[in-house]
């Protein structure tokens, strides 16, 4: 199976909002690694 890309796009800012970085922060973590489907049992 090909692997997906997930992007995240927001506009330049010399500082994004908090509420956009958590969101992103949150992103990068949860799909970060192995997915759990493929880490067996």
């Amino acid at each position: 199976m090909t692997p997906l890309g997930l992007y995240a796009i927001y506009p330049p800012a010399r500082h994004l909002a908090t509420k956009v970085r958590a969101l992103v922060d949150y992103l990068a973590n949860r799909f970060r690694g192995q997915p759990a489907w493929d880490q067996g049992w």
